[in-house]
């Protein structure tokens, strides 16, 4: 009976000392509940920051498309006036013969 009665004493002198602890089955939930909200909450944060990214990156990919698809509309026709210049060169040049084999015949 003294040994209880002096165990009940440390523990009320415990209290009076350290009024801001309690016991670990009272503080564990709520540190466990905390550690959980505050997981939870930097998954949520970062998963925003990578959709946020996502969503950036695919409208970069949009606008490289863009671009590409009209630098290459820019090449066709590129290609298509070398073609024309090349054909009409080669026929000056015809001509040139034309005339020079003209010339040499009078």
């Amino acid at each position: 009976m003294v040994d209880m009665l002096k165990i009940k004493m440390t523990l009320e002198q415990e209290k009076k000392a350290f009024p801001s602890c309690t016991s670990l089955s009272q503080t564990f939930p709520n540190s466990k509940d905390d550690f959980y909200r505050q997981g939870k909450q930097q998954v949520e944060h970062d998963l925003l920051k990578a959709k946020s990214a996502l969503k950036e990156s695919q409208e970069r990919v949009e606008c490289l498309d863009a671009e590409k698809d009209e630098v290459l509309r820019q090449l066709h026709s590129s290609e298509e006036a070398c073609l024309m210049v090349l054909t009409e060169l080669e026929e000056v040049c015809q001509r040139l013969r034309g005339s020079d084999h003209l010339q040499a015949k009078l």
